[in-house]
């Protein structure tokens, strides 16, 4: 599958250095850094929302920033 986005969270999102190296390496990719440190957590805890919550999910839970060549 032809990948078009590159989603960094944990230590390494939190590194400029590491994210502009990334973007650099992948010029043809949008590369982002998620501003929460666990995202993937937050990721599968929405995965299965429906299964544990009858609340709607929040808006804008987690922010990205977008990191260029």
């Amino acid at each position: 599958a032809d990948v078009d986005q590159i989603f960094v969270d944990g230590g390494f999102s939190n590194n400029p250095v590491f994210m502009h190296l990334l973007a650099a390496a992948y010029p043809n990719k949008k590369v982002f850094a998620a501003t929460l440190s666990q995202a993937s957590s937050l990721g599968a805890a929405m995965a299965i929302h429906t299964h544990w919550n009858t609340q709607p999910i929040a808006n804008q839970l987690i922010q990205l920033k977008q990191y260029f060549y």
